[in-house]
């Protein structure tokens, strides 16, 4: 960057910088007047970009032509082309579509493209990016990848939970959220004491077990397992206590499937069967159980298990849902368990 003291007026951005000699030196780039300070940058850092330029091939670009747009309840970069053939196009963004996430940092919420020409800039424009749109002509959240997987509607078990009526209302139980869709205030990432699982949970689900999972049919330790609620004794003995348990196994999935392990998990005696159905993410598939109106209450449970590609374990994800608020948990939680660790 050079600092200079020839004045950058508004619009000469990107115009040459010239010696006395008449020998371009730089390129305009921005100014300070009230501290009579001018930028350009040096020639030797724009020559490679310009020679790119000429070439034809775009720096930094996805081939979308946007803008920051902000409403009341969402904000993002409002595309309003996309260049046939790049990364965007491949990814089947379409005009009229609002990005807003990119690699999953909200974007233009400051109502300027800061943030998203900041990711851009950070990678290649052949890197493979997450990304989440808001198509607002079937108003529907996709989400997919810039050279990766093509954008698909994001599929949400609380949007799940919400179309069979099984939202619950009240207040929650102490240290959990109000479930009056305000959500809780923040989250964390956890593991087990082995550091083998790893999910992420209200902050408000101070109490954590990170022990072994034991295998209730048997008494036996199968795997790891991780366990978190406001109460863990409440969460264990009661139906008003939300929470989750977070296990794998590699033994349990030397003799059971993902249909095992929900069958020997049910909850018919206390719970009114929402069914059981399909399951699949990027790194796992299996099955889930929806469970509603538990002892009696508004609380609703899901029981997930699963297995990766080789079917080297088993996991299981089981969550109460309490109130509103839990909704949102429950997809922060589905959405970031992982086995990250080696169980040798």
């Amino acid at each position: 960057m050079i600092q200079q003291d020839a004045a950058v007026s508004p619009g000469s951005a990107g115009g040459p910088l010239v010696d006395r000699a008449g020998q371009v030196v730089g390129v305009n780039y921005a100014s300070l007047p009230n501290q009579s300070l001018n930028f350009a940058v040096t020639r030797d850092e724009a020559r490679p970009i310009i020679d790119q330029l000429q070439r034809g091939q775009s720096m930094d670009s996805i081939g979308v032509n946007g803008v920051a747009v902000q409403g009341n309840d969402f904000a993002g970069v409002w595309v309003a082309s996309v260049k046939p053939g790049s990364p965007a196009d491949e990814a089947r963004l379409q005009p009229g579509d609002i990005l807003t996430k990119l690699e999953g940092l909200a974007l233009a919420t400051d109502g300027t493209m800061a943030t998203y020409c900041s990711v851009l800039r950070s990678r290649t424009p052949q890197a493979t990016m997450d990304v989440e749109v808001l198509r607002f002509a079937t108003q529907e959240i996709l989400e997919g990848q810039l050279n990766g997987r093509v954008l698909a509607q994001s599929f949400s078990f609380a949007q799940e939970f919400a179309e069979t009526g099984s939202k619950s209302e009240g207040k929650a139980e102490d240290g959990t959220a109000e479930a009056d869709g305000a959500g809780y205030d923040s989250y964390t990432t956890v593991t087990d004491d082995r550091k083998i699982v790893e999910v992420e949970i209200p902050t408000a689900w101070g109490e954590i077990d990170g022990t072994p999972w034991v295998w209730s049919e048997t008494g036996e330790e199968v795997g790891a397992g991780i366990a978190a609620a406001a109460d863990l004794d409440a969460f264990y003995e009661r139906w008003d206590q939300p929470g989750v348990f977070f296990g794998a196994s590699r033994s349990l999935a030397q003799s059971m499937n993902e249909a095992d392990i929900l069958d020997g998990l049910d909850l018919s005696e206390n719970c009114t069967n929402g069914g059981r159905h399909e399951y699949e993410d990027s790194l796992y598939t299996g099955l889930y159980d929806l469970w509603t109106e538990c002892g009696g209450t508004e609380t609703a449970a899901l029981i997930l298990a699963f297995v990766p590609e080789n079917r080297a374990y088993v996991g299981l994800v089981q969550l109460f849902i309490v109130t509103d608020a839990d909704l949102e948990a429950l997809d922060r939680i589905i959405n970031s368990f992982v086995v990250v660790g080696d169980f040798q």
